[in-house]
């Protein structure tokens, strides 16, 4: 679970065979906006600073099982 490039590129340049990534979907609030608006510009992760969902799972409902 990661919206970090950086680690899927570290994990797989140790050696971590990455098969897919689950989104960590947070959507923005007064609280949280810069917050996020400053990682995804500053640090590149897969989020939209903008609130558009482009990314096609963070458009999937989200499922938990037990």
């Amino acid at each position: 679970m990661t919206n970090n490039p950086r680690k899927i590129n570290d994990l797989t340049k140790n050696g971590v065979a990455v098969k897919g990534r689950i989104p960590v979907i947070i959507p923005p609030n007064p609280y949280n906006e810069f917050y996020l608006k400053t990682k995804a510009e500053k640090s590149g992760h897969f989020l939209d600073p903008h609130k558009k969902l482009h990314l096609q799972e963070q458009g999937d409902m989200m499922v938990v099982t037990a």
